[in-house]
C-alpha cells in the first residue's frame, strides 16, 4: 500500500524550520513518501497567488498532484510526527471511509468559528491579522446558511486528516479548494459545505488534534 505524506509551508507563514517526523513502524508492504514544500523547492507564485492559496493546492489536490497512492496524509507544517504509529493511525481510521478528519476542539459551528476570528481580529491579534485581513467571512457564512440542505452543526480542524482518493473525494476536494478562492482562505467555514454537498462519508477521530499523542503543534517552539 502507497501512502502520500504532505505538508507546505510558503512564504513562511509556519515559521522557519521544517517539521520532525520521527520514524515510522509500518507493515512490510507498507510505503510512505513524504512531499514537503517550502520556499526552497518550490517557486513561490507571489506575482498570481497568496502563499496561503497556493499553499492549499497540497493540501486540497494533493491526489492530483502525486497521483497513484492509496491514502493522502496532509499535516499542516506545524505538526510534528511524534508517535513511530501515527501514518499507521491515520490509515487505519480512514480505512472504510472517504475521509479521516478532527471534530473542531472548541467551537461546534461555521457561525461561532467566524465570530471568534473576528473577535480575535478587533482584538488586533497578529497571528489571525496575517491570515484573515480584509476576508469576507460574514459573507461566506450568511451565503451558506441560505443553502436550502445546509445545517450549520458541525466544525473541523483541518491541520491534519486523512483521505482515500475516491471519485466523491477528488470532487469535494476540488469544490473545497474553489470555495477558498471564491470566499475567503478560512478552509474551515467551508469544508462542511462541501462534505454535505458531496454526501462524502467523513468520520471523525476520537479525541482532539491537540492530545492524540500521535502529532504535536510545535509551529510556535519553531518559528
Amino acid at each position: 500500500m502507497k501512502i502520500a505524506l504532505i505538508s507546505a509551508n510558503l512564504g513562511g507563514i509556519d515559521g522557519s524550520t521544517k517539521p520532525n517526523y520521527i520514524p515510522q513502524q509500518l507493515p512490510k508492504d507498507w510505503e510512505v513518501k513524504v512531499f514537503y514544500h517550502d520556499s526552497t523547492n518550490t517557486v513561490v507564485r507571489t506575482g498570481s497567488l497568496h502563499p496561503r492559496i497556493q499553499a492549499k493546492m497540497y493540501r486540497m489536490l494533493g491526489w492530483e498532484m502525486y497521483p497513484g497512492f492509496d491514502y493522502y496524509i496532509w499535516l499542516d507544517a506545524g505538526f510534528d510526527l511524534v508517535s513511530d504509529k501515527a501514518i499507521y493511525a491515520f490509515v487505519k481510521h480512514c480505512e472504510e471511509h472517504d475521509i479521516a478528519m478532527f471534530k473542531h476542539s472548541m467551537r461546534q459551528s461555521i457561525q461561532s468559528e467566524a465570530l471568534a476570528v473576528i473577535n480575535l481580529l478587533k482584538a488586533k491579534d497578529q497571528y489571525i491579522i496575517e491570515r484573515y485581513t480584509n476576508e469576507p467571512m460574514i459573507e461566506q457564512v450568511h451565503h451558506y446558511l441560505e443553502i436550502e440542505k445546509y445545517k450549520d452543526t458541525f466544525l473541523v480542524e483541518t491541520g491534519a486528516f486523512c483521505y482515500r482518493p475516491t471519485e466523491k473525494i477528488k470532487a469535494m476536494l476540488k469544490d473545497w479548494y474553489y470555495e477558498c478562492c471564491r470566499w475567503t482562505c478560512q478552509d474551515q467555514l467551508s469544508l462542511p459545505v462541501v462534505v454535505i454537498r458531496h454526501n462524502v462519508d467523513i468520520t471523525f477521530f476520537p479525541t482532539s488534534i491537540h492530545k492524540t499523542g500521535l502529532i504535536q503543534h510545535t509551529w510556535h517552539q519553531r518559528r
